[in-house]
């Protein structure tokens, strides 16, 4: 069973905004002897016991000349308030304008709208996202009273979407996923893998494409490990794995398929009194090479047994029009202006 937890926004809206001016540097220097260091940026989470310790300290650092109960009360009165300061509790999608890209001249950007619309618009299930993301946080569409038992202050919090557009919605899920987390405690190294431009729309449009380069390439990099440990006399059965997230578009949001790999920094070898940790040298500029051109005859091979080598872009629908025009450019969607 897991733990129980705090996030970072409940240490937010009570040390960073409902305490704010009142901490003194005691207090500061007990509250990280207890395991919250506010010196330091916010962790994703923070185990039950050290937010329990905090708040018992906490109430009695700050208002010392209140009785128990009733430092706790103004304690509970202090976070409601600084929740209100948070930007989970600010935040109103639906106060922020779209922003409209100028044409700047070219022609080429509003081209990309055009063909979508042509080809029927944009599908369902990516405006009913849009929609949904639009109506996060919004108290109009649905809310929770949340009250104080002991004070009876209650503070208003909306529903929010949960849909995969929104960046809220997707960072709170990403942060659980990171707090369950079963990685072993031991070093990690990041391996990303990009694809050329003419390969990305088949991997789009391939069905498996995308998911038979990932064997290839965790496959290739666990080899290449396997060799490591050998040379520096590992014995026996080496082990290994990896953690994959598959990211759609790049930095201009420009449809650019590519993988984060997260894999151990060593292997993981068998032995009779259980399983022993050998770690590797960080990969030479040589080493790498090498892998980048072992993969890329991988990649040939798998395209020339699917007939895909000479095969061109085909396009369904608008959401294909307008990916196929953002493999090298940034989209806009905005009205063109003269």
């Amino acid at each position: 069973m897991s733990q129980p937890v705090f996030f970072a926004s409940a240490v937010e809206a009570l040390y960073q905004r409902g305490l704010e001016g009142t901490l003194t540097s005691t207090t500061l220097k007990g509250l990280k002897e207890r395991g919250l260091d506010l010196g330091q940026p916010l962790q994703v989470a923070y185990a039950y016991d050290v937010w329990s310790a905090c708040l018992n300290f906490t109430s009695s650092a700050v208002f010392p000349h209140l009785r128990e109960d009733e430092a706790v009360e103004a304690l509970g009165i202090a976070f409601l308030r600084g929740f209100q300061r948070t930007r989970l509790r600010q935040r109103r999608p639906g106060a922020v304008p779209v922003r409209r890209a100028p044409a700047r001249g070219r022609a080429w950007r509003w081209r990309p709208r055009e063909e979508a619309e042509a080809l029927g618009g944009l599908p369902r299930f990516l405006l009913r996202e849009v929609y949904r993301q639009r109506r996060c946080g919004l108290l109009e569409f649905g809310y929770v009273v949340v009250k104080c038992a002991t004070c009876g202050e209650s503070s208003e919090v909306p529903f929010s979407c949960k849909s995969r557009l929104c960046p809220s919605c997707s960072a709170r899920r990403a942060h659980e996923t990171a707090v369950h987390s079963v990685l072993p405690h031991v070093p990690f190294r990041q391996w990303t893998v990009s694809f050329p431009y003419a390969l990305r729309w088949r991997l789009v449009k391939e069905p498996g494409l995308l998911e038979e380069l990932l064997r290839k390439t965790t496959r290739l990099i666990a080899a290449w490990q396997r060799r490591c440990a050998r040379k520096l006399g590992a014995q026996g059965r080496l082990l290994t794995g990896a953690v994959t997230q598959v990211q759609s578009w790049g930095s201009a949001l420009q449809l650019s398929p590519h993988f984060h790999t997260l894999a151990p920094d060593g292997l993981f070898a068998a032995t009779e009194a259980g399983v022993d940790f050998v770690a590797l040298p960080p990969p030479t500029p040589e080493e790498v090479a090498t892998l980048v051109t072992q993969l890329a005859r991988r990649v040939t091979k798998v395209l020339r047994q699917r007939g895909l080598e000479d095969a061109e872009a085909r396009v369904d629908d608008g959401l294909d029009a307008l990916r196929l025009e953002s493999l090298q450019h940034s989209l806009a969607l905005g009205t063109a202006r003269p």
